[in-house]
């Protein structure tokens, strides 16, 4: 069976329409459509550096179909982009192992070999891997595992057209095409820095107009830093309280000082009461929601039914489609592997498109050793 969701990715699993809005059953689609300016509008994303963002951002339609390009032996990041360019479905061949130095824009890419991107690897503060879908399959293993204080690994999947013939468009993670053990068994390993905690609880109510907050735990042995994003949920009777998101201006042990804005210049206010009380269980969680390794990608569009990626169905005419993440084990009793840690995923999950969440484990069966640890998901359709 699939290793249960660690306690700390359930508790940062925090979906910013739902919070605002309580969110939608799928008869609500016409009250959804027309609510969905705002609730774009109201949702947060982590803000890009200029470099992913003039690369990789609505980078453009792929061609259909898509050309191939094998990659036959093993190369670097340079030698990758030389050979598939922006425009190619990139071939990972079994036994190639692609090492990622810098960074890669491609249309899209099937792997089947082996992509190594770690804190040796990557050399400068910012790194990224922008691509329509990264699918791994058969032995292939993707292993990302960036966990320095100083650096900062993007994965962007493009909205560019290009779509995997199993597991969809906009897609990133792996597929198990064949139940014959002689195939193999895909791997996608995903860990960022390690946090001792990804979540606290208030030590002390805070009311109205405060702009400090006390945690039960040492913010910096939790692995907390001055710039992190944190999120505070509502203690209001009756489920009538909404979450309030901060940035982290300072960290005195428990103490923390809030601010208002990434740059941390506007002092962050509380605008309800949070309960802390010292002598009950009554306290509201306080979440971090920073990450060094971000999963994101274009914004969300609506698509219209009737096609593969969009059915039709009685209360879905329309599909909202981000990013989704998956390990596919197609029904076989070892199906792949899919192990995400420390992990930020955003701008995710198809809403209209059946089983295309924001981290799913899809009939992977007996998986001991699949694991989602210490994520943060937010401005998402799903939970995971």
């Amino acid at each position: 069976m699939v290793n249960c969701i660690q306690l700390s990715t359930i508790l940062t699993m925090l979906w910013t329409i739902a919070v605002v809005n309580a969110g939608y059953t799928d008869v609500m689609e016409q009250q959804y459509l027309k609510d969905f300016p705002t609730l774009i509008a109201q949702s947060y994303s982590m803000p890009l550096p200029d470099a992913v963002s003039q690369q990789c951002k609505q980078a453009g339609n792929a061609t259909s179909p898509l050309p191939s390009v094998n990659i036959t032996s093993s190369v670097d990041a340079a030698g990758l982009q030389s050979k598939c360019g922006s425009n190619s479905l990139c071939v990972i061949n079994a036994g190639v192992t692609v090492t990622l130095n810098g960074n890669v824009n491609v249309a899209a890419i099937l792997n089947y070999g082996t992509i190594l991107w770690n804190d040796v690897t990557q050399t400068k503060a910012v790194q990224y891997l922008c691509s329509g879908y990264i699918v791994t399959q058969d032995n292939g293993l993707f292993n990302l595992s960036v966990q320095s204080d100083s650096k900062t690994a993007y994965i962007y999947i493009k909205d560019n057209g290009a779509a995997h013939y199993a597991v969809g468009s906009r897609v990133f993670g792996g597929f198990r095409q064949s139940a014959t053990a002689a195939r193999g068994y895909p791997r996608v390993e995903v860990t960022g820095r390690p946090m001792a905690r990804t979540w606290s609880l208030l030590g002390t109510t805070t009311i109205v107009n405060d702009t400090t907050i006390r945690v039960i735990h040492n913010a910096t042995a939790m692995g907390w830093r001055v710039g992190d994003r944190i999120a505070i949920a509502p203690t209001v009777p009756g489920s009538k309280g909404t979450a309030q998101s901060f940035f982290i201006k300072s960290i005195n042990f428990n103490n923390i000082t809030l601010a208002a804005d990434d740059k941390l210049q506007t002092q962050g206010q509380i605008n309800q009461v949070y309960l802390g009380q010292s002598q009950s269980v009554m306290k509201a969680e306080v979440m971090d929601l920073s990450r060094n390794v971000i999963i994101t990608g274009d914004d969300f569009v609506q698509r219209p039914c009737g096609d593969s990626l969009c059915p039709c169905r009685s209360v879905s005419t329309v599909c909202t489609m981000g990013l989704h993440t998956i390990m596919n084990g197609n029904q076989t009793r070892y199906g792949g592997t899919y192990r995400i840690q420390n992990t930020r995923v955003e701008k995710c999950g198809q809403r209209g498109a059946v089983g295309r969440y924001c981290v799913h484990f899809h009939a992977v069966r007996d998986c001991p050793d699949c694991l989602a640890q210490g994520n943060a998901i937010e401005y998402s359709h799903h939970r995971g």
